[in-house]
């Protein structure tokens, strides 16, 4: 297994947290880097968005945080957000024209089939298949590295099922890890919770004292809660700076 194919997820492992969400992040933004530095005004492109009503919350306030960051304003943003909105005004119209509204309620849902998630979780479920092929042909380095992690959240597991076969040695070892993880966690939380009781105020606290955090990460993945004001990032964040290198904006 060539290092090139699993070079994201290798970076992602350095980071604390899961790697698979870490790869995602990485993964997600450089497709929106794409989006506002290359694809704003391509009609194939923007038809495409049409049809699927735009993006996820998620990754439409990260599009506009990116492309702040790219260039210093949101004008491709905000050319697509006037398509988005002119959208669901027509698709109002003929929901209000229909006798039977409640069969069609999905379409006035904003980014309910979102590209950008269908893009990057695809590409998370190649990149944790590829992990574990190169596990399970002995990529001994990969392993220590993965170790050396803070490994998979249970949203990353459950994509493990679905992309890899059951007979995977390598997927039984990542599982058992994260039940492993699960047992420390919860014994962290349930000291957290003992703790809390006024006779035991003068005990010492320890790795307790932040375990929902590290639960809430570990049960639902990365949180980055963008667009919310005052909005705190469970992990340290990947530096914005390396978005920024397209120094001229095309197609805007």
């Amino acid at each position: 297994m060539s290092d090139l194919v699993l070079l994201n997820l290798r970076w992602a492992m350095e980071r604390p947290g899961c790697p698979a969400c870490w790869a995602l992040v990485r993964r997600e933004r450089r497709y929106l880097e794409a989006l506002v530095h290359e694809n704003v005004n391509d009609p194939h492109v923007r038809r495409a968005l049409l049809d699927t009503f735009g993006f996820c919350p998620r990754h439409t306030w990260l599009l506009t945080e990116i492309e702040e960051a790219m260039y210093g304003d949101k004008s491709g943003s905000s050319i697509l957000l006037e398509a988005f909105i002119d959208e669901w005004r027509r698709r109002l119209t003929r929901y209000l024209e229909r006798t039977d509204r409640s069969r069609f309620t999905h379409e006035l849902t904003p980014g309910n089939r979102c590209r950008a998630c269908d893009s990057t979780t695809h590409g998370s479920s190649l990149e944790l298949a590829d992990f574990i092929r190169a596990l399970d042909a002995g990529d001994q380095r990969l392993e220590r590295e993965y170790e050396a992690s803070d490994g998979f959240c249970l949203v990353h597991i459950a994509l493990l099922f679905k992309a890899v076969p059951d007979e995977s040695p390598a997927r039984r070892r990542v599982v058992e890890r994260a039940l492993r993880t699960a047992d420390a966690l919860q014994a962290q939380l349930r000291e957290y919770d003992r703790l809390r009781a006024w006779d035991k105020r003068y005990e010492p606290r320890g790795a307790e004292q932040n375990a929902w955090r590290r639960a809430a990460a570990f049960f639902s993945g990365i949180y980055e809660p963008r667009g919310v004001p005052g909005g705190e990032a469970v992990w340290p964040q990947e530096d914005a700076s390396a978005a920024v290198d397209a120094p001229t904006r095309q197609g805007v």
